[in-house]
């Protein structure tokens, strides 16, 4: 704001000078106000301030002298409305400090406070009584909120009973503040027994019940005997149940035999129940051996009249030898053996004339990529997060991620977290190494075991692997690319969404993540491999 203000304080005492006023002080601009540097308008409306315990207030308001304030020339009304006393004037507030209300407030003397009243409104609704005194003077019993006085009543109506109607009365002494008019006594009566089937009742009495009372209820009675075929019926008794109470029953009956196959249903007769845990008996199963089954077997009912043991196994054939087929160019033939071959079984293959060079030879059985093609170590810096799809073939189980670093770096021995997180092929988190920034530290094959041991599966599978370099300065990693080899064809395959390397900037690990969505897809692969 372009305009001053000024704090206005005050203090109102009754004339005893001791005990605090209460009431309100209202000030209100006797104008509309706009201020046109501020594209605002104050239209006359009060600020009220309520006396404290201490009868002080204290107001902050624009003072009526602010050059980018019109109109000029404008005031405050102050209007005391005290308990006991009323009185309303105007005041100018000009720039400056905090200023106390009775440094600016008139001083009149007390005959020029008196109100004058038309000879007309005497008597009249809403004027005084009258008739006026020789001066034209309102008398002061008259002024409402004035400081009158009255004589203290010795005496109140009881309220001891209920149904006392209200009344304005006629007493002209006032009541003092702790007076009290009693209130009605509670009974000493034992409130009525209730009994089942009794109607509601608003009652006759005319003492209010104990918070504690309570009805005397109808006595327990004893249940009576069931049995099955009973029909049900509401009874007629006139006392209750108890909660725990339980009805005679019939007793348990004896079950049919079914210890042999083909016997027929039959609802009975009985008019017992069976236990829950009764049995019929069932056949006896078989003892004899099962048929041995052949290649070229055809099926047959079988004329047993006992039933084969869960467990039996019927004699089969025994598993043969495969066929090798380790050159090119063999024929296709549906064979004459009359033995099976076994589900793990391989016929052998080809040898080719060269391969890339295994994993093996660097103790692991997966990687991110062939080690050979890593070859543009590139720095990292702290806040990378380097993330790759990684292949692990069917049968394989490792414990351990390793990841190549070219050259060591400094660690700031407080910023982490430093490790490789281990993902599924969704991005939902599986474990990871020990968080530790002297990973960087060293050059060559860096991480080590992870938090649970990775199982084999029984099928090919990809996985991701994260590594997350935090307070981290001077290090390189090994990866396949450099900064201007990253095509658009790198990230994803035909009709494929999830990527093959992302790269983000982060603190912390996530627990999962969206392999289609998250961070940026990169060219930059850290190369990463499994160990068992």
């Amino acid at each position: 704001m372009s305009f001053s203000t000024r704090t206005v304080t005050a203090t109102f005492k009754r004339a005893d000078n001791v005990t605090p006023a209460t009431g309100t002080i209202t000030f209100t601009p006797n104008t509309a106000l706009q201020a046109a540097l501020e594209a605002a308008m104050y239209p006359a409306t009060p600020v009220r301030a309520v006396l404290d315990t201490a009868g002080h207030i204290s107001v902050t308001l624009i003072c009526t002298d602010s050059t980018d304030i019109s109109p000029s020339g404008w005031a405050y009304v102050v209007t005391e409305q005290i308990a006991g006393a009323y009185r309303t004037y105007d005041i100018q507030l000009t720039a400056g400090s905090a200023v106390d209300l009775s440094a600016i407030a008139p001083t009149v003397p007390g005959t020029a406070q008196v109100q004058y009243v038309l000879a007309t409104a005497v008597g009249a609704v809403g004027g005084p009584a009258g008739p006026l005194d020789s001066n034209g003077h309102i008398p002061a019993g008259q002024i409402s909120g004035g400081g009158g006085s009255g004589t203290p009543a010795t005496t109140v109506t009881d309220e001891t009973t209920y149904g006392i109607a209200k009344a304005v009365g006629t007493g002209t002494n006032y009541a003092r503040e702790d007076h009290t008019h009693g209130s009605p006594s509670l009974t000493a009566a034992t409130p009525a027994a209730s009994a089942v089937g009794d109607s509601a009742a608003v009652g006759v009495a005319t003492a209010p019940a104990r918070a504690d009372h309570k009805h005397a209820r109808e006595a327990f009675a004893t249940p009576g005997n069931s049995a099955v075929g009973d029909v049900a019926a509401a009874g007629s008794s006139a006392s209750v149940s108890h909660a725990d109470h339980v009805h005679g029953r019939e007793a348990f009956g004896t079950v049919t035999a079914q210890t042999s196959f083909g016997a027929s249903s039959g609802n009975g007769a009985a008019a017992t129940p069976a236990r829950s845990d009764h049995v019929h008996g069932t056949p006896s199963l078989a003892s004899t051996s099962p048929t041995t089954s052949a290649v070229g077997d055809s099926a047959a009912a079988g004329a047993g009249t006992t039933a084969a043991k869960a467990d039996h196994t019927h004699g089969r054939e025994a598993f043969g030898a495969v066929t090798a087929q380790t050159a090119y160019g063999a024929a296709s033939a549906n064979g004459v053996a009359t033995t099976v071959a076994r589900s793990d079984h391989a016929h052998g293959t080809p040898s080719l004339d060269r391969g890339p060079f295994p994993l093996a030879h660097y103790g692991l059985v997966a990687a991110t990529g062939d080690p050979n093609e890593f070859q543009k170590p590139g720095g990292v810096s702290s806040n990378d997060r380097y993330i790759a799809r990684m292949f692990v073939p069917a049968g394989v189980a490792f414990s351990k991620l390793w990841i190549a670093v070219t050259t060591a770096g400094t660690w700031d021995t407080t910023s982490g977290p430093n490790q490789i997180v281990l993902y599924d092929d969704t991005g939902a988190q599986l474990t990871t190494t020990t968080d530790t920034g002297t990973m960087w530290a060293t050059s060559g094959w860096r991480g080590g075991a992870l938090g649970a041991n990775q199982t084999a599966q029984a099928s090919d599978r990809f996985v991701y692997v994260l590594a997350i370099i935090r307070g981290v300065t001077g290090c390189s990693i090994a990866f396949p690319v450099s900064g201007t080899d990253n095509g658009p064809w790198f990230a994803v395959g035909p009709g494929q969404t999830k990527r093959r390397g992302i790269y983000t900037a982060g603190s912390t690990v996530p627990a999962s993540f969206d392999p289609t969505s998250f961070g940026a897809a990169s060219s930059f692969i850290p190369l990463i491999g499994a160990q068992t």
